[in-house]
């Protein structure tokens, strides 16, 4: 009996934690003060997001919602499904991002700092870019008022090659004549600036169906920033 009695106590047990992570949510882009990107909140309890703010959350499954404010209410734990790894790797991917998730917002406003489509290859700081093969890679430079010329090579060997990016343009094509390789480092310059950028291509499996599951690949191989302006952009 007390064999029986155990068991029942550790399976009513297994049920109440398994219910408590499932109903987890992580919050990936957040205009409300007092609720941070990166933060985990229990979506079996109430959330109140004052008017004019704006929360997304992801499921354990990848699953995002927005839910915009005046909002009082249960956000509910999404569909089920996931490997129980995805809450906590996004809450880690904007908790170690420092300054930068907290102002990401800010800067996308502005106009300056970061380009807001994930997608872009931004030129003026050196870094790893993330890609799909089937992507048609676009650069993006943060001071687009005047024309520039922008010269690129592989650092692992191979020509020059440069060309014109008009005025007023924030974003320019992939230069022609220079092949995209995965792993190949790229030295970007724009003719003037004082400074050099690095940039690192890596190109993503074609499995990945999701844009969380694209984000989690991208933390994993060095496209941390990336990866949180992807999950910021989610509806």
């Amino acid at each position: 009996m007390k064999r029986l009695i155990g068991s029942l106590i550790f399976v009513c047990l297994s049920i109440s934690t398994w219910t408590v992570m499932a109903a987890q949510l992580v919050v990936v882009a957040s205009t409300a003060p007092a609720i941070k990107p990166g933060q985990i909140v229990d979506g079996a309890k109430k959330l109140e997001i004052p008017a004019g703010a704006s929360v997304t959350l992801v499921s354990q499954a990848g699953k995002s919602m927005k839910l915009a404010g005046p909002y009082s209410g249960v956000p509910g734990s999404g569909s089920g499904g996931g490997d129980g790894k995805t809450i906590g790797s996004i809450s880690k991917l904007f908790s170690g991002s420092g300054t930068e998730s907290g102002t990401l917002g800010a800067m996308r406003s502005a106009g300056g700092g970061v380009p807001g489509d994930p997608r872009l290859v931004d030129i003026s700081r050196s870094g790893t870019h993330c890609y799909t093969a089937n992507d048609s890679l676009q650069l993006w430079r943060d001071k687009a008022s005047a024309a520039a010329v922008l010269s690129m090579r592989n650092l692992s060997g191979g020509s020059r090659v440069s060309a014109s990016w008009p005025a007023g343009d924030a974003t320019v094509g992939w230069p022609e004549g220079l092949a995209l390789e995965n792993g190949a480092a790229y030295l970007a310059r724009i003719k003037g600036r004082p400074t050099a950028a690095k940039i690192t291509l890596r190109t993503m499996p074609g499995d990945l169906d999701t844009d969380v599951s694209r984000a989690l690949w991208m933390a994993d191989n060095g496209c941390a920033s990336q990866a949180r302006r992807l999950l910021s952009s989610l509806k």
